[in-house]
This record gives structure tokens, sequence and C-alpha cells, in this order.
């Protein structure tokens, strides 16, 4: 099964370091999770009253749910990082829960 890859920079410019890095963890995450069908990744600058943030998100489309995970950080690598940790803690459980059942 081929999964989508969709990835949005809002409002900021096109980083390769960042695609390059989110592809491949994309891919590595496919191959562990093969029921993944799609991949929604977000990075967005925001600025709020106190200081300026680097947001990430991401969803993925699995057959019967998605899975949805956010980070704010000082940079776009560090909210990745954090998101992408999460989503992985999040596929994990989602794995063990389809084996229980």
């Amino acid at each position: 099964m081929i999964m989508t890859i969709n990835i949005h920079f809002e409002k900021i410019p096109f980083n390769e370091t960042l695609t390059e890095y989110i592809l491949a963890k994309l891919n590595r995450l496919k191959e562990m999770y093969p029921r993944i069908t799609k991949s929604q990744v977000s990075f967005k600058h925001i600025n709020d009253a106190k200081r300026s943030k680097k947001v990430c998100e991401i969803e993925l489309q699995i057959p019967g749910t998605s899975i949805f995970a956010s980070s704010r950080g000082h940079n776009f690598d560090l909210a990745l990082k954090e998101t992408a940790q999460e989503i992985e803690k999040q596929l994990e459980i989602q794995n063990m829960e389809l084996i229980a059942s």
C-alpha cells in the first residue's frame, strides 16, 4: 500500500533539510507500520504576545482512524523531533490495540 505524503510550510520558506528529515522519518514509520495510507505534515511560525514559536503538526491516516500530534519549540528541528516521538508512541499503542483485538 502506498503512503501519500503532504508537507506544508505555512507562511515560512521551504526548508530542504526539514523536508528530507521528515521524509526519512515517515518512510521509516511506514516500514514499521505498513497500514499508514496518508501523512500530512505542517510547519508554521506563530508569534504570540510573549515570544515566537515554531510549530510542527503531523497527522497520519490509518484505515479506520487517524493519529495526530503537534509540538512547539524554539526551532523547527526541536518541534519536529518532539512531534515525531509523540506520533511513534501513538502508533505503538495503535499497533498493540490491533494485536490485542
